[in-house]
């Protein structure tokens, strides 16, 4: 098994390995995964993030190394239930 990550904007995660397969989940840009077995055009991977066993095109995998995952891991995941961030600008006069 080796490990890859989302380096598009979203990526749709079927139940099978088919276009016209159901949208189970989908990655967002640097999500990261672990691979589990891999055909011409899918690869079936697990997210790390919670657990999901899927397949998504070949097309969008990106693979990383087995440090930069572990280091991927080491980071807490920065999760807002928000829908809208305010940014306040205060300066002091």
């Amino acid at each position: 098994m080796y490990n890859g990550i989302c380096l598009l904007s979203v990526v749709p995660c079927r139940k099978e390995a088919s276009n016209t397969s159901e949208m189970v989940t989908q990655l967002l840009f640097g999500e990261h995964y672990t691979v589990k077995e891999q055909t011409e055009t899918w690869v079936n991977i697990i997210t790390a993030y919670d657990n999901y066993d899927c397949w998504i095109n070949r097309k969008q995998h990106t693979k990383i190394s087995e440090a930069a995952f572990k280091l991927l891991e080491l980071q807490n995941p920065v999760i807002t239930t928000e829908l809208t961030q305010t940014i306040t600008n205060k300066q002091q006069v």
